[in-house]
């Protein structure tokens, strides 16, 4: 019989169980004004009793980590004796604290915007289409899996122009996207995979649905003029 090679893998897996994983906070919001930019932040605490993650330990495991690496998160059920995955959304590793001496190490993850706190330096005039495309280049996003580009801009944008070449001010690359889309009437946001959109908003349910029967909580309600 011959043998086939399934998978490869590369780098370290380790499983954290209850007893490992301190904490875990996620938090999603986005404007369909575009008054403010999206979040999608996880905040998750590991213990380190034993300074597996301090700097110092050159044997421990903080020296495999850098900024920006993919993070995946996924929600699992144990249903019927399977688990059920839900995915969580696609975020990068932005930072990480392991206090001198402290019990637990803190990672930060975010969104793809995260990359985006560089100065814009692309075209200041033209449709809103081609500022928002430059401003995605700029950024540099990783391809997704597939291949493909990590946004998506609305063909609608293609219709508005505006022209701010003699404004001489700095604007970080998340600021020129979200004015583009607020002045289009898109809303910015990153979806599951970690794609960004810039698209109007529809009332079309494109992702998992959380009605009274799956919420644990009453929604906020805020009305602004």
């Amino acid at each position: 019989r011959r043998c086939r090679v399934s998978e490869v893998f590369f780098g370290i897996r380790e499983v954290y169980t209850k007893s490992n994983l301190l904490n875990y906070e996620h938090t999603e919001s986005a404007d369909l004004l575009s008054a403010a930019l999206p979040k999608n932040e996880v905040v998750f605490s590991l213990e380190n009793s034993t300074g597996r993650w301090n700097p110092s330990n050159p044997q421990g495991a903080e020296q495999y980590l850098m900024e920006r690496q993919e993070i995946i998160v996924k929600y699992g059920m144990m249903i019927d004796g399977s688990i059920e995955w839900t995915d969580g959304g696609t975020l990068w590793l932005s930072e990480w604290h392991a206090p001198a001496n402290g019990l637990k190490v803190t990672f930060t993850a975010r969104e793809a915007l995260t990359f985006a706190n560089n100065v814009y330096t692309g075209i200041r005039s033209g449709t809103l289409y081609d500022i928002a495309t430059a401003a995605f280049e700029q950024i540099n996003l990783p391809l997704l899996p597939n291949e493909m580009k990590r946004y998506y801009v609305d063909e609608s944008l293609k219709e508005l122009s505006t022209d701010f070449s003699d404004d001489d001010s700095e604007y970080t690359i998340a600021v020129v996207l979200q004015m583009i889309a607020h002045m289009g009437c898109c809303v910015l946001f990153q979806d599951r995979s970690g794609k960004v959109h810039m698209e109007p908003h529809n009332s079309e349910v494109t992702d998992y649905v959380i009605n009274r029967f799956r919420s644990y909580a009453h929604p906020e309600i805020l009305l602004s003029k």
